[in-house]
């Protein structure tokens, strides 16, 4: 199934993942992806924040129907970081890599960022997950 349709896009938002987690019928549509020009509470792992510049970082939600197991919803984050890697290699980022659990890194300088999120259907069976991204551009 394709991801990005339906793409909804907003000129600023809190943050995408908080919006699909407070808009939940919205996380019936696998593929759907939420994007903002500026986001302005972002979220990253353990609480921290995550600073989003108007048209400076590529911010986005995609929400995934995965079917997987619970023990296996951790490596969403891992294979995302694997497709945002294997999307920018060869594109002028020689000392491009990923470090675990979830940033990509040139360098040093942190390129992007990943927040994977189970929301509230998971108790009702649903291996449902929103996956968050935040790329500086």
């Amino acid at each position: 199934m394709p991801l990005g349709k339906p793409l909804l896009e907003f000129e600023e938002l809190p943050s995408t993942n908080s919006y699909l987690l407070g808009n939940i019928s919205l996380c019936s549509q696998h593929g759907l992806t939420v994007w903002t020009h500026k986001q302005t509470s972002g979220r990253g792992r353990a609480g921290r924040t995550f600073i989003s510049p108007s048209n400076q970082v590529l911010t986005f939600s995609v929400v995934i129907h995965s079917g997987d197991s619970e023990d296996r919803l951790h490596l969403w984050a891992l294979w995302s970081g694997l497709a945002l890697f294997r999307s920018l290699s060869g594109k002028g980022l020689p000392n491009l890599r990923l470090k675990w659990p979830n940033d990509l890194l040139d360098g040093r300088r942190k390129l992007a960022g990943i927040l994977v999120e189970r929301g509230p259907w998971h108790q009702a069976g649903l291996n449902s997950l929103i996956i968050g991204i935040g790329l500086n551009v």
